[in-house]
């Protein structure tokens, strides 16, 4: 039987999941691909950096933004990065 352990109105978003693996996986190590490893504080550092640079070219909330990129560790940093920013 499933019991259900987490608020229903609980937003299931990215940057609420990048959230709580900060909050209680700190150091546990994020690896992409045996290229790039770093646990979920330093990624989360690597995301907020992108989502600034982002910002700083004038990128606002609610803009829409695509990538272009090959499947690396670039890329999954700004499928977060650009969602926290409130983007698309």
């Amino acid at each position: 039987m499933l019991v259900w352990t987490v608020p229903r109105n609980y937003e299931l978003t990215l940057d609420k999941i990048l959230y709580r693996a900060i909050d209680q996986f700190p150091d546990v190590e994020v690896v992409y691909k045996d290229q790039v490893r770093y646990n979920y504080r330093e990624f989360y550092r690597r995301v907020k950096l992108l989502a600034s640079a982002l910002e700083a070219i004038g990128l606002k909330d609610g803009a829409k933004i695509a990538t272009a990129e090959w499947n690396t560790h670039r890329h999954f940093e700004a499928y977060f990065a650009i969602p926290m920013m409130g983007n698309v």
